[in-house]
C-alpha cells in the first residue's frame, strides 16, 4: 500500500514539476516571440509544437501507469473457487477369513474387514466392491458383500461386537466408529493367512458420502 502511494506521489511531482518547467519555458518564448522577426518565428512555432506533443505524450503515460496501477491492485470480482471438499480418513484396522461349512450356508468362505472413521467428519459408508486384481482372491458369484453395524453398547468395534444378524446397505460412520464388512470368496484358500499379512488377497473399495460429496476410498485387505 505504502510502495503504491509512493509510486502515485512521485509520478504526481514529475508532472508539476514539468508543468512549471513548460510554463517557464512559454513565458520565455512570448517574450523571444515579440523580439524575433516573421523568419524566426517559424522556428520559435515548430519548436513549441514538438514540447506539446512531448508534453501530451507524457501526460498519456501517466495515466495509462497509473489504470495499470489500478488493475492489478484489484480484486477478482468473479465467484470463489469452490471448497475442496475433505477426504474420508478410513483406515482397515483387520481383516481375516471365517468358514463356515454348513450345507444351509451360502457363503462358506467370508472374509471380513474392520473399517474404522479415523478423522473428524461423520461419513456416510456404503456396500463396498471386491477387487481381487491379479493372483488376488476372487469373490464367489453371485457376490455376496454387505455391512454390519457394531453393537455400541456392547464396546463395539474394539471389544469386536458385530451385528451379524442384520446385513446393511449403508451406515453413517462418526469419528473412531467403525464398521464391519466382508465378502464371499470363490474358494477356500489354505494360505489365506499368509496371503493377509502380505496383502495379496485384494481390495475393498468403498463408496462414501461426506455432505453431499461422493468418494470412493481404496482399501487394502491386509492383517497387522
Amino acid at each position: 500500500m505504502l510502495e503504491r502511494i509512493y509510486s502515485h506521489w512521485r509520478g504526481f511531482s514529475a508532472f508539476f514539476t514539468l508543468v512549471a518547467q513548460l510554463s517557464a519555458v512559454v513565458l520565455a518564448m512570448i517574450g523571444l516571440w515579440q523580439s524575433l522577426n516573421y523568419e524566426h518565428r517559424a522556428y520559435l512555432i515548430v519548436g513549441a509544437a514538438l514540447m506539446l506533443v512531448s508534453f501530451i505524450s507524457f501526460i498519456l503515460l501517466v495515466v495509462f501507469n497509473m489504470g495499470r496501477s489500478k488493475l492489478n491492485g484489484a480484486t477478482p470480482s468473479g465467484p470463489s473457487p469452490p471448497a475442496v471438499p475433505p477426504k474420508p480418513q478410513l483406515r482397515l484396522v483387520n481383516a481375516y477369513p471365517k468358514r463356515d461349512n454348513r450345507e444351509s450356508t451360502q457363503f462358506k468362505h467370508k472374509l471380513y474387514a474392520i473399517i474404522l472413521n479415523d478423522g473428524g467428519e461423520t461419513v456416510t459408508v456404503r456396500t463396498p466392491r471386491w477387487m481381487a486384481g491379479w493372483k488376488g482372491a476372487g469373490a464367489q458369484t453371485p457376490v455376496g458383500i454387505a455391512l454390519n453395524r457394531e453393537l455400541e453398547n456392547q464396546g463395539g468395534w474394539e471389544a469386536d461386537k458385530w451385528d451379524y444378524n442384520t446385513d446393511a446397505k449403508e451406515v453413517l460412520l462418526r469419528p473412531r466408529r467403525a464398521v464391519l464388512t466382508w465378502v464371499g470368496l470363490a474358494q477356500d484358500m489354505t494360505d489365506i493367512d499368509v496371503r493377509l499379512r502380505e496383502g495379496r488377497v485384494g481390495w475393498f473399495v468403498v463408496p462414501t458420502v461426506i455432505g453431499s460429496v461422493e468418494q470412493d476410498v481404496i482399501l487394502k485387505t491386509q492383517s497387522p
